[in-house]
C-alpha cells in the first residue's frame, strides 16, 4: 500500500565536469595502465576552487537546467489488509431461545433485508402467545362486565362503587394485553401476526431469524439442531460494495499522512491490480 504525500523542495543540479585543455606549465597527465592516455581531472578556475570549467567533449555529454521550485513526492509502503466496513455489517441472532429446526442461509450468499436465515421451535415463543391469548380474553371479559354495570348502574340496580370497580378492572385487563403484546414483539413478532394470533387463537411455536440489511452471509455459527440464546450473534451479514482498508504504519511516520489523503492500494490475490482510495482515519494511538 502507498502513501502519497506532496512536499515542496528545491531541486538543484549539480556536475562535475572535467578540466580544459593544457598549457604549457600544465604537467602531462600519467598514462592509463592499459597504455593508453589517463582521464582529465576537472581544472579550477583561477582564483575560485568552487568554480569549475569543462572542456568541449566535456560539454558533449553535460545537461544543465535552471534551479527552480517543484512538486515532491514521497512513497510509503506499508503492509495492508481489507476488512468489512463496520457501518455496514450487521450480527444477526435470534431473539428468543429455541432449537434450530432448518438453516437456509449459506456461507457466501447473498440476501436482501427481511429473508429468513434459520427456523426454530421456541417453546418461549409459544407460552408468550398463551398468555397473550388469555390477557385478550381477560379484556374481553372486562369489558363486558364494564359495559352491563353502566347499564345496571342507569337502571339503579347497582350502586356507582359496583360501577367504578368494574371499569378499573377494565382499565387492568387493557395493561396487561398492552403488556403482552409488547412481549410478543420483542420476541420478533410483527404487529399482522399478533393481529393473525388474535383472531385464530393458534399457538405457533415457530420463530424465524431474519435478515437486518441487505449483503453477504460471512459468518455462520449455527447447523440444525443446535439450541441458540437471543445474545448469540448466529449469521454476519456485510454490505461489502464498500470495504475499509487497514494499513499499519510506523510511529515515526504517522506525521506524513492525514485524513483525506489519496493513497494506493495493490492486491496480489487480484493479478496485482491497483485500487485508489482516500484516508478517512487515522489512529490516535499508537498500537503495540
Amino acid at each position: 500500500m502507498k502513501y502519497t504525500h506532496a512536499l515542496a523542495a528545491a531541486l538543484f543540479v549539480c556536475a562535475a565536469v572535467a578540466g580544459c585543455g593544457q598549457d604549457e606549465e600544465t604537467p602531462a597527465r600519467p598514462a592509463a595502465k592499459d597504455g593508453g592516455e589517463a582521464p582529465r581531472a576537472p581544472a579550477t578556475a583561477p582564483g575560485d576552487e568552487f568554480t569549475v570549467v569543462a572542456d568541449k567533449e566535456t560539454h558533449g555529454w553535460l545537461k544543465t537546467a535552471p534551479v527552480e521550485k517543484a512538486e515532491f513526492r514521497e512513497t510509503i509502503r506499508v503492509p495492508a489488509q481489507a476488512v468489512v466496513d463496520e457501518t455496514r455489517v450487521a450480527r444477526i441472532g435470534s431473539s428468543v431461545t429455541g432449537r434450530i429446526t432448518e438453516v437456509r442461509a449459506m456461507l457466501g450468499q447473498k440476501v436482501n433485508k427481511g429473508d429468513v436465515l434459520a427456523v426454530l421451535n421456541s417453546t418461549e415463543l409459544s407460552d408468550t402467545q398463551l398468555a397473550y391469548l388469555r390477557a385478550y380474553s381477560a379484556r374481553t371479559l372486562a369489558e363486558k362486565a364494564a359495559q352491563r354495570a353502566r347499564q345496571l348502574f342507569e337502571a339503579d340496580v347497582i350502586s356507582e362503587a359496583e360501577l367504578q370497580r368494574r371499569e378499573t378492572e377494565l382499565l387492568q385487563a387493557d395493561a396487561d394485553l398492552s403488556a403482552a403484546q409488547n412481549q410478543l414483539e420483542v420476541l420478533g413478532m410483527s404487529e399482522k401476526s399478533i393481529e393473525k394470533l388474535k383472531q385464530s387463537r393458534e399457538v405457533n411455536s415457530q420463530a424465524f431469524v431474519v435478515a437486518s440489511i441487505a449483503g453477504v452471509v460471512i459468518d455462520r455459527q449455527i447447523a440444525q439442531g443446535q439450541v441458540v440464546q437471543p445474545a448469540d450473534a448466529i449469521f454476519t451479514v456485510a454490505d461489502l460494495s464498500r470495504v475499509w482498508v487497514q494499513a499499519d504504519l510506523p510511529e515515526k511516520q504517522a506525521e506524513l499522512v492525514e485524513e483525506g489523503d489519496i493513497v494506493k492500494m495493490q492486491f496480489p490475490a487480484l493479478s496485482g491490480r491497483i485500487f485508489e482510495g482516500k484516508i478517512v482515519f487515522v489512529s490516535a494511538v499508537v498500537r503495540p
